[in-house]
């Protein structure tokens, strides 16, 4: 007998506050070919930023590493970020720009430009950029945006615009007010997903995260909400789950001193199975489970990743 899929909308009003930045994600390159990043290295405090580039896996458009790669500076000192400017193929005259966002307003402005390169030069080469953390920086998790253009661009190069051969990549540095960790919070944990496909994964985040020297944090999952387990590193708030088989809970442990406390789990379910004939919500106040999706992108997952039996 042949099934059918109805689907009922809930339209649910109120107010939406996001926690964090919103970055401009629409620069970098257009093509995947010859001018790439070979590696950045940057050593923070507790946690260091060691990336190194594969030419077998270019991307075009922004790559975003900040759920796999991080470092922890504190407000006041001063640190080094080396960058290694390189090519999948032939020597070209490139240029660079380092970013961070110190003030934690989701844009990277000129004078957030830590280092560039001083004349278009011919890859292979390197620069490494000395900078000191301003005190007025805002304290927790903001990104570094490392851009690699071939091209005889002025510099420092636009943050958000688009050329075609090179890297933009993206990296969480975590600023840590000077002096120890007074206490332990963490308001809700959140992924990039409700719902994905078997083997795929979510990124990982957290609002309402303390910080200071000393502050450690942990990430846990629980195939029930109930039994927890340790990921392994990175030990940063934001991450990357790994490739996920079932259904799965995530929270983040913060923990100063003797204190830990712990977000409430955010729950990511994983498809595979057709949806069975029968009426299905969306509504935003329910979490995705059962017959309610909590948005579009999630009822379209699930469909995409088993269809409708």
């Amino acid at each position: 007998m042949k099934q059918y899929l109805f689907l009922s909308l809930f339209l649910i009003f109120g107010i939406s506050q996001v926690s964090g930045q919103t970055y401009c994600t629409t620069g970098g390159p257009t093509s995947a070919a010859w001018s790439e990043l070979e590696s950045v290295q940057l050593t923070g405090q507790t946690s260091t930023i060691n990336y190194l580039w594969d030419c077998a896996n270019t991307v075009t458009g922004l790559l975003n590493l900040t759920g796999t790669h991080s470092a922890d500076l504190v407000i006041g000192n001063t640190y080094s970020v080396t960058v290694n400017y390189g090519s999948c193929s032939g020597n070209w005259t490139n240029v660079g720009t380092v970013y961070i966002d110190f003030d934690g307003n989701g844009t990277f402005d000129a004078s957030e430009a830590i280092g560039t390169t001083p004349a278009p030069t011919t890859t292979p080469f390197s620069g490494t950029y000395t900078f000191t953390v301003p005190p007025g920086a805002a304290a927790g998790a903001t990104r570094m945006r490392v851009i690699q253009n071939e091209s005889s661009a002025a510099v420092p190069l636009d943050p958000c615009a688009p050329f075609t051969w090179g890297t933009m990549a993206d990296f969480e540095i975590i600023l840590v007010p000077s002096g120890p960790c007074t206490g332990a919070t963490v308001t809700a944990a959140a992924a990039s997903s409700g719902i994905v496909c078997v083997g795929d994964s979510v990124n990982l985040s957290a609002t309402g995260v303390s910080f200071g020297t000393g502050t450690v944090y942990q990430w846990q999952s629980s195939p029930d909400s109930v039994n927890w387990a340790n990921l392994a590193v990175p030990l940063t708030v934001n991450r990357n789950s790994g490739a996920l088989t079932t259904t799965t809970y995530f929270r983040l442990q913060v923990t100063c001193g003797a204190t830990t406390v712990a977000s409430p789990g955010v729950k990511v379910e994983v498809t595979g199975t057709p949806l069975a004939g029968g009426t299905y919500t969306i509504n935003s106040a329910l979490a995705t489970g059962g017959t309610n999706f909590t948005n579009f992108s999630d009822f379209t997952s699930a469909i995409f990743c088993g269809g409708v039996a």
